[in-house]
């Protein structure tokens, strides 16, 4: 699907956003794409949809950002990772990954996810963004 400006990138959140259930364990959408592919404008989307009071920004530096959902009965938690600077998959232990993923009530949002090698739980929703134009980008969803 191309999208052409960001209505169209939010009206494309808000399907991904009805289309999510609650799970034994976390919700994890993996976000593919280049820098400047839209990933992170995507991240914001999402989170306004759900209510997210807070002010979305980049966790690049930071690696990740925890926000509160407040009016959402399946998820209490968005989660933004970067793994950019992972060099190891092991890194994400510093962010507690494994508990992250055990929380049923996270959704959790995960840029650059190749840098988590195979720690990605099997029913990730990988979402791929590509720059095709200054106002276009490509989004595909693969299951």
């Amino acid at each position: 699907m191309f999208i052409r400006s960001i209505g169209e990138l939010k009206d494309f959140a808000k399907e991904i956003v009805d289309s999510l259930k609650a799970n034994e364990r976390a919700t994890i959408i993996a976000l593919d794409g280049d820098l400047g592919s839209g990933k992170t404008t995507f991240s914001k989307c999402i989170a306004a949809l759900l209510g997210v009071k807070n002010q979305v920004q980049s966790p690049t530096f930071v690696i990740m950002k925890s926000y509160n959902i407040e009016d959402d009965k399946r998820f209490n938690n968005l989660i933004h990772i970067d793994a950019y600077r992972f060099d190891d998959p092991k890194e994400a232990d510093q962010i507690r990954w494994n508990e992250l993923v055990l929380e049923p009530r996270n959704l959790v949002l995960v840029e650059w996810p190749e840098k988590l090698g195979d720690r990605l739980p099997i029913g990730t929703m990988r979402i791929c963004f590509s720059f095709v134009d200054e106002t276009t980008r490509e989004i595909s969803v693969v299951e």
